[in-house]
This record gives structure tokens, sequence and C-alpha cells, in this order.
């Protein structure tokens, strides 16, 4: 049995008894769930409930920043994840603690809350380690991918199959996403081994990830596909509020988690769609007078979730929006007509290359750019020249020999 509480003074300087505190019920818990006396305990406070975890993504080493927002958090509450203990715990009130992540193997963990009272609350798979900064490269021949963890030294993986034109990453599942042409695709966990899956023959050009589907669409008409788990996929029209389908050309896709949408690029067919699920899309019609012929790429200001689209054709050659709804097109001077093939955000904001160059990065065919933030480098593959060009500003670049032609590319952080 367990002594404890707290102790007050009455008038007349009698003793009062003011209850048990959360060190009392837990020390009791310990013992055996009773109190002195006997009796059985009873909370005083309801159970800690784990709504979520922001981000809910980072390195397996660790030292993320995170806030986790829930309900009944109490003064000293302690954070695990998985078994590892949180450190920089601060209870911002009974919804809301503020925590940095420890190191843990990649993968899913369950984050629990645990009270000075020893009750818990858990969110289970709501925190995923992942990979240290990993890039990932792929190119249409077969067996053409290369990996890196600093952007200068690359790596050869081995079993991608042929025909890849576009890719991502899935923190959530810990896993890198290929989609091809030729009717197969390709999952890697660590962007060295891939495996192999078969789709449809259509020609895919983009694929997004929102944390629990992906979406990749063909530059044709014919239905895009989706998949909780890149392991079965199946086809997915793209269909409004009213279930009517809509067939057209996409050509680039985006999920931009500050506004809680995909946006879906159409310009061949003068329409944009948005969906917060995937599954039941908004659409856009028509895009503004002026706008690109044809869209090669789109990315979002991870800030505010602004988006810009480039194109490759048309008078204008881009296109912004606040909300994927409401677009306005981007003119020359101030905005180049060039022939665009892929944008990237980062922290020299929007940097859109073309296939002859950006800045001092020099003719290569290129084809795609993404942004590493943990690493601060801008990343572009193309496909002659055996180059891989690195940027930290989107304007100076340096240029590593690699003689894969790379088509698409993808970082986990």
């Amino acid at each position: 049995m367990a002594r404890g509480g707290r102790w007050g003074q009455a008038p007349g300087g009698r003793r009062l008894f003011l209850g048990f505190t959360d060190r009392d019920f837990a020390a009791a818990r310990a013992l055996g769930g009773r109190m002195s006396g006997g009796q059985d305990i009873h909370p005083l406070f309801p159970a800690p409930s784990v709504l979520s975890v922001t981000p809910n993504s980072g390195t397996a080493a660790g030292g993320t920043a995170v806030l986790i927002t829930g309900s009944n958090f109490r003064p000293g509450a302690t954070v695990t994840f998985g078994a590892s203990g949180a450190t920089g715990v601060v209870v911002n009130g009974p919804t809301s603690i503020s925590c940095t992540t420890p190191a843990h193997a990649v993968g899913p963990v369950t984050v629990t809350v645990t009270n000075p009272d020893a009750q818990t609350g858990s969110l289970v798979n709501g925190y995923t380690y992942t990979p240290a900064a990993m890039i990932v490269a792929v190119g249409s021949g077969a067996n053409v991918s290369v990996y890196s963890t600093d952007g200068i030294n690359w790596n050869n993986g081995t079993g991608l199959p042929i025909g890849m034109s576009c890719m991502t990453w899935a923190p959530e599942l810990g896993l890198f996403v290929a989609i091809g042409t030729a009717g197969f695709g390709a999952r890697s966990p660590d962007g060295h081994t891939w495996t192999s899956f078969a789709i449809p023959v259509r020609n895919f050009t983009c694929i997004a990830w929102n944390g629990t589907i992906f979406v990749t669409c063909p530059n044709s008409i014919a239905p895009s596909l989706s998949s909780t788990d890149a392991i079965t996929w199946v086809d997915n029209n793209i269909k409004d509020s009213g279930n009517v389908n809509h067939t057209a050309a996409f050509t680039a896709i985006d999920w931009v988690p500050q506004i809680g949408h995909f946006s879906l690029i159409a310009c061949a067919s003068n329409a944009t769609f948005n969906s917060p699920d995937g599954l039941v899309w908004g659409f856009t019609f028509p895009l503004p007078t002026g706008k690109p012929g044809a869209a090669s790429g789109i990315a979002h200001r991870t800030t505010d979730g602004f988006i810009e689209v480039v194109g490759n054709a048309g008078t204008n050659r881009g296109m912004t929006s606040p909300d994927a709804g409401t677009w306005t097109v981007l003119t020359a001077p101030g905005f180049p007509a060039l022939d665009y093939s892929a944008v990237a955000y980062g922290s020299a904001g929007f940097v859109a290359i073309t296939p002859s160059g950006v800045g001092s990065l020099p003719a290569g065919a290129w084809r795609d750019i993404d942004f590493s933030p943990a690493l601060g480098l801008y990343i572009a593959v193309g496909t002659s020249g055996g180059k891989i060009g690195i940027s930290s500003d989107g304007a100076s670049w340096s240029l590593i020999s690699k003689p894969e032609q790379l088509v698409a590319l993808a970082v986990s952080a």
C-alpha cells in the first residue's frame, strides 16, 4: 500500500486531508493499485489522449522539434517515441506538448504521453522515422537508379525496371516509389534496392503522395491510378462531386498540405483539378487567358502552400495560385518564356530549370529538380551530358559526373 497525499490545517489547528497527488497515484499503481487503508484507487484526472504529431516524420537521427496535440495533458508528462524518450518536453497546456524526437530506427512508431499519475495515451504509428537525407534519381532505362546522402557522392541502385518516368517519397511508409510508362513501377525503402510491380501501360507523367494515398496520372486520355501501399494499384478516374468522370492529359501533380489538397494540372485541356483525398475532385475550368500551353512542373511554397506551375509551350510559361483554385498567369519579361521542364521550392525560393540549363547550369537535357532541406541543396538531373547538378542558391551550380541518363528524382529529407 502507498501512503501520501496533501494535508492542510483546518480552523482550530486540526490537520485536514486535501487529497492524493499525481505522484501518490503513480506510486500506488506501482504497488498494485491500492492506497493506504486498502481502498482501490480511482484516477483523479482523465487519461491523456494523443490526436496528432506535427510534423509526423523526421530522420532517424532524431532532433526534430514536434508539436503533439490531444487532451488531458498534465504538467510533468513525459513522451516516448516507440521505447525511446523524447527530450525537451514542455507541456504547453492540457491540449499541447512540445518536445524533440529521440534517435530511432527507420520506420513508424507509436507516440505515447504518460501523465505523472501513470495514465497514458498513445497514437499508433503517429510518427515515422526516415533515413538520413537520401536523394534518389531514376532513369528510363533498365536498372538505372542512383542514390546519395550528400548530393556529391553517388552510388548505383539495383532492381529498377525499364521505363520509369516519375517518382515520389512517402515518409509515412518509408518508401520511394517510381512509376513508368512500360507497364511497371517500383518501390524502395532505401533507394538502393527496388521491388517492381505491374501497372497498366500508360504514359504516366506525374505522381504525388498525401500521407495516405498515391495518385499517378497519365499524359493521355486514360484513368489515373491510386494506391495506399504501393503494392495494390487501382484505376482511379478523376471524378467530381457529381460522380462525373473527367478525362484529360494530366502533366503535373502536387500534394499541398498547407491547403489540404492535391493540385492536378491539365493545361492542354484548359483545366486544373484539386482533391482532399485523391478520389473526389473539384476543378477550375477554364484557366485564365494566356495560361501555359502545357504544364511540365509544379511546386509549392512550404510556408503557406503558394503554388507555382511552369510549362514548355504557349505564349506564357508559368502561373501561380494561393489556393489551387484561383490562378494568375506569369508573363514575360518578368517570367521569361522558356521551355521549362520542372520547378522546385527551397531556401532560395522557386527555382525552375530548362533542358538548356539555368544560371550556371549548362545544357544537359535537364528533366527534374528537387530540394533537400536537410542538405540545403537543389538537385537537378537530366538525360545527356552524364551530369547531376547541385546548388545552394539555384543560380551557381556544381556538376557531378555520372553516366546514367536520369529523368526523375525525390528526396527523403
